[in-house]
């Protein structure tokens, strides 16, 4: 989780749009490989290592950025 996070936020400061999309598909392909009884472990994952940063000053601005990606 912390290499996706450090991927995730390189890939958005430098505007890397293909870098984003390819940080996102692995979390979602992860996330589909994960029996539907541990996908539950997964978003606790997600949050405790605050991969969208919402523990920072940035919660807001930084996934309604990554959202209005096109």
């Amino acid at each position: 989780m912390v290499e996706h996070k450090n991927k995730l936020i390189q890939a958005k400061l430098q505007n890397d749009i293909r870098g984003l999309v390819e940080v996102m598909l692995s979390l979602r392909v992860n996330a589909l490989q994960i029996s539907p009884e541990l996908r539950k472990n997964l978003v606790y994952e997600l949050i405790r290592n605050d991969v969208f940063l919402f523990g920072t000053n940035l919660r807001n601005s930084f996934l309604t950025e990554l959202l209005d990606i096109e």
